[in-house]
């Protein structure tokens, strides 16, 4: 059991990012999120324990870390057993296999919001969100691809939903943008908590950045930071899309030199169909390093 009030008041504290939904409607999921935490950590460590293999041989790939993951959990769990067992070990390996690649390009894509750039056509697609503090599928699906031309990473998003009634109350740069219809990016450029950097960007285009350097930091001094990004948003009927480009220097990474990211993406719908998901598992704070899959660099 997870002591839920006990969580918050640790965590929490005058840090309004620190957790995050707190609304009362959301925090059933955490209460009843032991198996999908369990998950999450196992796939997580598992993933961590192959990358930390791979750096040290000097040989990192998308392909070939999914294939040793899968390697491992067949080793672990084996082939056979009850239709639930094998269920659970898929949905496993599908969590633990959450590696991306970054589609190395010549040529940038136009940051306007429209996804008709040469670049998307070959990336890679993060899909399969699940809900926040479940092992479920979201309702709403979701597609984001990167890129990057070893000086700037670039973002493509589409966010599926009816647009009739979207929420986009935030201000223009670093408001409440998670509590809009949005889609958030998290990285870490190394295997540690910290530094994480954390950006937002909802449907009509307000954008949120923020960098944590320390644990003992302010939630002032994090979202003080504005990253010398771009971007851009654009409406459909039934989703919304959006590009941004990220300058990797900002936050001292170098393609050459750190071949992948820890990565995941959440998504915030509002309305009366609420959700939220992410793309690798989330249970508690997205903050949660643990809560991470990896992209590569091509």
């Amino acid at each position: 059991t997870i002591d839920v009030d006990g969580y918050i008041k640790e965590r929490v504290g005058k840090d309004p990012m620190a957790y995050f939904p707190p609304k009362p409607s959301w925090i059933g999921p955490l209460k009843a999120g032991s198996s999908a935490n369990a998950m999450r950590v196992s796939a997580s460590r598992l993933s961590e324990r192959v990358v930390k293999e791979a750096l040290g041989k000097g040989d990192v790939s998308a392909e070939g870390l999914r294939r040793v993951i899968g390697e491992r959990l067949d080793t672990a769990f084996g082939m056979e057993g009850s239709d639930t067992y094998l269920e659970y070990v898929q949905r496993l390996r599908k969590m633990a296999q959450k590696v991306a690649k970054a589609v190395r390009t010549s040529t940038a894509p136009v940051i306007d919001g429209v996804l008709s750039d040469a670049v998307w056509k070959d990336a890679d697609v993060l899909t399969d969100f699940i809900r926040w503090g479940q092992t479920t599928p979201s309702a709403y699906p979701t597609r984001a691809k990167l890129a990057h031309d070893g000086t700037n990473l670039y973002v493509a998003l589409e966010c599926f939903q009816d647009t009739s009634a979207l929420h986009c109350d935030a201000a223009d740069r670093d408001g409440s943008t998670w509590k809009d219809d949005s889609i958030e990016m998290f990285i870490n450029p190394g295997l540690e908590e910290f530094p994480y950097i954390q950006f937002i960007i909802n449907a009509k285009g307000a954008f949120f950045d923020l960098w944590g350097k320390a644990d003992d930091e302010s939630y002032q001094e994090r979202v003080s930071v504005n990253f010398d990004c771009r971007w851009a948003a654009k409406v459909a009927p039934d989703r919304w899309t959006a590009e941004m480009v990220v300058p990797l220097a900002d936050f001292g990474c170098k393609p050459a030199r750190n071949s992948l990211l820890r990565f995941n993406f959440a998504r915030n719908v509002q309305g009366k169909e609420a959700e939220i998901s992410a793309w690798f598992l989330s249970v508690k704070a997205h903050a949660d390093p643990r809560s991470r899959g990896w992209v590569v660099f091509e």
